[in-house]
């Protein structure tokens, strides 16, 4: 079992065309692997609504269940994990070179942990972070704990990801600051993959269509990120997903 997976879905493989090779390690979130929350910020309907759900891993068990044992061999056995995250990123670097590509990094494809806070154990890189020991690869991730924003390195760039629990002032604030927050919309009616638009601005804030790659730390500093809900969340009720259907209908009436 691999610990990364490397352009491995329709999203980080559009890195390509911009020159990135991306690398995405997919956890258990919040309990659902039974050693702790790895999700400790994570709202109920973010919880209801979690990409675990999506994609292939709403109809392949296998899929949960390999995230599931990563969590918890992380957890439960980092003297094993440690090692085999060290030779994956050694690799994703080495095939970023061959390829003439630049690596990037996404730890918490499902989870939410610190990373800028945890040291390696049982290599040549004891004590340091993973950002510190590959400082060639850019590392980015989602993250509902907003008091990481600003605390991590260069090389690990974090987009704060909105809830229902995040008040339109707090998410103001945000991008005042110069972060970018990610929000999830209903466009429309539609129960599959659809060319629907997503709104290009929301209160009064600029918008990027988040969903053309998986790039966020390219993104302009101070916007929202759009992405279009999926799976569970398509459903979503709870103020999680931000439904702009009506706002849809009366932009094309117009």
């Amino acid at each position: 079992m691999k610990l990364l997976s490397i352009n491995s879905d329709s999203k980080t493989i559009k890195g390509l065309k911009d020159g990135v090779l991306t690398a995405v390690q997919y956890g258990a979130p919040s309990t659902s692997a039974g050693v702790g929350n790895q999700c400790p910020d994570a709202s109920d309907a973010c919880i209801a609504s979690c990409l675990f759900t999506a994609g292939r891993a709403a109809f392949d068990a296998s899929i949960n269940q390999a995230r599931i044992l990563r969590t918890i061999m992380f957890v439960r056995n980092k003297t094993e994990y440690w090692p085999k995250m060290v030779k994956e990123l050694q690799a994703l670097i080495r095939k970023a070179t061959r390829l003439n590509l630049a690596p990037a990094c996404r730890l918490n494809g499902t989870t939410d942990a610190p990373w800028e806070r945890m040291r390696i154990r049982g290599t040549e890189f004891d004590g340091m972070t993973l950002m510190q020991a590959f400082p060639t690869i850019q590392f980015y991730d989602y993250t509902k704990t907003i008091k990481r924003l600003g605390t991590t390195p260069d090389n690990y760039y974090l987009l704060a990801s909105k809830s229902e629990r995040m008040s339109d002032a707090t998410m103001a604030e945000i991008i005042a600051n110069g972060h970018n927050v990610a929000v999830v919309f209903r466009v429309c009616d539609h129960r599959g993959n659809c060319k629907c638009p997503l709104p290009t601005s929301y209160l009064g804030h600029a918008v990027v269509n988040g969903d053309l790659n998986d790039l966020r730390y390219k993104d302009p500093a101070g916007v929202i990120v759009a992405l279009k809900a999926k799976g569970r969340a398509k459903n979503d009720t709870a103020g999680f997903v931000i439904d702009v259907r009506y706002w849809w209908t009366q932009s094309t009436a117009a």
